[in-house]
């Protein structure tokens, strides 16, 4: 759950490193699936996110068999996130100033297991959505914007619409750069998510054979 502060931006797009697969994109099938929602989650990493209110919503629709110019399948939607710092008196329930605010263009989507373990009491972990998009605006803006294009990667976990069905769950948004983005949504990461507190996600995996 760990993100930066808007000062560390830069820092924050850098972060993670994942191997490209452009030929296992290139030559697979792109299966109609999709990712909608809104989560909230509160950050718990003592001395880094402790008591912050990451915020995002999303759209991420990918139709069979759509390919662009890059062999990447093509995926419809956008991020919107807003980071509040924590409440100044503790109280995780409330927020505190308003830290940063992005937007984004989803590029790729990936539904299946993820590799992340689940803390003691969270639900397994068999289907989630791990999704990523290029940032189009970020304020406030870097003090020295990156050289090439920097786009988010996040996951979320739907676990289901009943009164009785756990949270659903969500991750902070992470910053990478190149084909990084592309190999998330095909394996994801071992970051943790955490319960959302409002809202909710529906996660709609490509259809069984």
């Amino acid at each position: 759950m760990s993100i930066g502060r808007a000062g560390s931006a830069v820092v924050v797009f850098l972060a993670g490193a994942f191997a490209a697969s452009p030929a296992r994109a290139q030559t697979e099938a792109c299966p109609k699936q999709s990712a909608t929602g809104h989560i909230e989650v509160i950050g718990t990493v003592v001395g880094v996110n402790l008591g912050r209110h990451i915020i995002y919503s999303f759209s991420a629709i990918q139709n069979e068999g759509d390919r662009d110019a890059d062999g990447h399948c093509v995926v419809n939607g956008q991020i919107e996130e807003f980071l509040y710092d924590a409440d100044p008196g503790g109280n995780l329930d409330k927020r505190g100033d308003l830290l940063r605010r992005s937007h984004g263009d989803v590029v790729c989507i990936g539904i299946g297991p993820d590799p992340s373990v689940p803390r003691p009491g969270e639900p397994p972990r068999p289907v989630v959505a791990h999704m990523a998009a290029r940032i189009t605006h970020f304020y406030p803006p870097p003090e020295t914007p990156p050289p090439e294009p920097v786009y988010w990667i996040w996951k979320v976990q739907d676990n289901g619409e009943g009164a009785n069905d756990p949270p659903d769950y969500g991750s902070a948004l992470n910053g990478v750069t190149g084909q990084r983005p592309f190999a998330f949504c095909e394996v994801g990461d071992t970051r943790n998510m955490a319960p959302s507190i409002r809202g909710n996600v529906q996660v709609r995996p490509p259809d069984l054979p």
